[in-house]
């Protein structure tokens, strides 16, 4: 199921039907005792055990559903929160939208051989590294070079990845189109990424949706974390209770330190548990959020 609803709907009733069945537990010892105690017939055996053992145990039993149904009431709000709608709605873009990884390899290979570095870039590799910043990644790839140099690659890959990308693209996840078109009936629609400079704007030439996104802030503009450019954001557009979309756990992390809600995309590069609501394909997030 596209959202992580029914499983936890499920656990939820679990939970209640363990409660329910200690509770008839309790009770019947209990029952057990008072109808003894009423007859005043001496002290017997409750499945093996004296009136003061059975007494001990309906009071452990009983205790045991108290904290339970205290555990129940303190977890259930856990399980799912019905989101409260939003004004807005932020992407991230790679793993979420749409990807290019293979193209950003290329673009990769390409400039190791063209400034004659024996040095290979896998899509593995670079899939590892999807939403990290621009400088942590230069730094895991290329720890053989000073810093100066590593920018120097860096910035001549992101030259030739704005050409790449227009004429190789990426892959557009199942419904996202579709999805961000209907979306944006219903919401101003944003997207803010860890990418270079004017990857965003390639992105969305390239995939066609110009006319759905409101604006766009990319890593590279600032070369600010998350956070704060989902504030920026959230400032200029006058934005009260926007949500983050995005599919790694920094995007989790990122979405808390600018104080809104993340919403996880599982189909991504990422894996999380912290988030308040979770797709597991981008039709299912279309028909929640158009359903608020």
């Amino acid at each position: 199921m596209g959202q992580d609803v029914a499983a936890r709907g499920s656990e939820r009733l679990r939970g209640k039907g363990l409660v329910r069945q200690r509770s008839l537990l309790a009770g019947l010892i209990f029952w057990l005792l008072f109808d003894q105690a009423k007859s005043n017939s001496p002290p017997r055996q409750l499945s093996g055990l004296t009136l003061n053992e059975s007494t001990d145990l309906a009071y452990g039993v009983l205790k045991k559903v108290q904290h339970d149904v205290a555990g129940e009431l303190v977890k259930k709000s856990s399980y799912f929160h019905p989101m409260q709608k939003p004004d807005s709605l932020i992407f991230d873009m790679d793993g979420t939208l749409w990807d290019a990884v293979d193209t950003y390899a290329y673009s990769w290979n390409l400039v190791f051989s063209e400034m004659g570095i024996d040095k290979t870039i896998t899509r593995d590799v670079l899939a590892g590294m999807v939403g990290m910043e621009g400088k942590k990644v230069i730094e895991i790839l290329m720890p053989e070079f000073d810093h100066d140099k590593r920018v120097e690659i860096y910035s001549t890959v992101n030259d030739r990845r704005h050409n790449l990308i227009r004429e190789k693209g990426g892959i557009l996840y199942d419904g996202v189109r579709e999805g961000l078109k209907e979306l944006a009936e219903h919401y101003p629609l944003f997207i803010l990424s860890n990418c270079a400079k004017g990857i965003i704007r390639q992105f969305i030439d390239w995939a066609g949706i110009d006319d759905l996104i409101k604006d766009e802030l990319a890593h590279g503009v600032n070369f600010m974390p998350k956070n704060h450019n989902i504030k920026l954001l959230m400032d200029k557009h006058g934005l009260q209770n926007p949500v983050y979309v995005g599919d790694t756990a920094g995007d989790g992390e990122q979405s808390r330190l600018a104080g809104i809600p993340f919403v996880f995309v599982s189909y991504g590069f990422g894996t999380t548990d912290d988030y308040d609501v979770k797709f597991d394909d981008f039709p299912s997030l279309v028909k929640y959020f158009t359903s608020l």
